[in-house]
């Protein structure tokens, strides 16, 4: 039984360690669009620079080109950062319920377990906890209701 736990928690743990290896791409992902679209911005804004009018034309013709494509890429990202903000939510959601659960199958009574069962029936932290991911999502630009 105890083997068992232990082999779901080892699973548990690989699968959020793939999720933060995920995450941290995503966010790397997001800085190389952030540059791309940088340099597009310094071409729409600095044309001043090239020699000749064709040269300006070809980038110009370039930059278009490119900006359907960043487009494309930052919604692709968005909605990946949304169902992953989600999905952590959703856990956090489910915590009382798990501990709940946890403390009533083994019989355990420890202060610990109750007092994090208490915190977070408690309206106040469950806003504390519910505040934190609105401002993870506002700074993420992410646009999604939390209820």
């Amino acid at each position: 039984m105890w083997h068992q736990e232990l082999l779901d928690l080892a699973a548990q743990r690989k699968r959020r360690l793939e999720d933060n290896r995920r995450l941290c791409q995503f966010w790397w992902d997001v800085a190389d669009l952030k540059n791309s679209i940088k340099d597009q911005e310094r071409l729409y804004r600095y044309w001043q620079g090239y020699r000749d009018c064709v040269t300006f034309l070809v980038k110009h013709k370039n930059a278009e080109n490119n900006l359907s494509d960043i487009e494309r890429q930052l919604e692709h990202y968005q909605r990946m950062a949304i169902s992953y903000w989600l999905r952590i939510f959703l856990e956090i959601r489910d915590y009382p319920r798990k501990l709940r659960e946890l403390a009533e199958r083994d019989g355990r009574d420890s202060p610990a377990v109750l007092t994090t069962i208490r915190l977070m029936q408690d309206p106040e932290a469950k806003t504390c906890v519910y505040g934190r991911l609105v401002d993870i999502f506002r700074k993420q630009n992410i646009f999604v209701s939390l209820y």
